[in-house]
């Protein structure tokens, strides 16, 4: 059974929302990123970013490998720093 959404309820940045060119989020995530293993790198799905009422910011990374969604929820505070990474199997898929 699939994890729970972490971030339901957060707010979609769409593209020309000022957080999409945050240099520090851009460069934490696009570095997280590069410690997958290949096969997760050469699997990326898609890169949305999030917001809540607090001022946080979130980065779900999909990435789909062998039939499972995996998903990658980096939580940032306020100051754009990275509090957490959530982990966890968001659906599947026919391989």
């Amino acid at each position: 059974m699939p994890h729970p959404n972490p971030i339901a309820g957060w707010k979609f940045c769409y593209s020309d929302n000022p957080i999409r060119s945050n240099r520090a989020i851009l460069d934490d995530y696009k570095e997280y990123i590069s410690t997958l293993s290949q096969k997760q790198q050469e699997s990326i799905g898609s890169i949305d970013i999030y917001e809540d009422m607090a001022g946080q910011h979130a980065v779900r990374i999909i990435i789909p490998l062998d039939g499972t969604y995996l998903a990658h929820i980096l939580i940032y505070d306020k100051n754009n720093k990275r509090i957490e990474v959530i982990k966890y199997v968001a659906g599947y898929y026919m391989s």
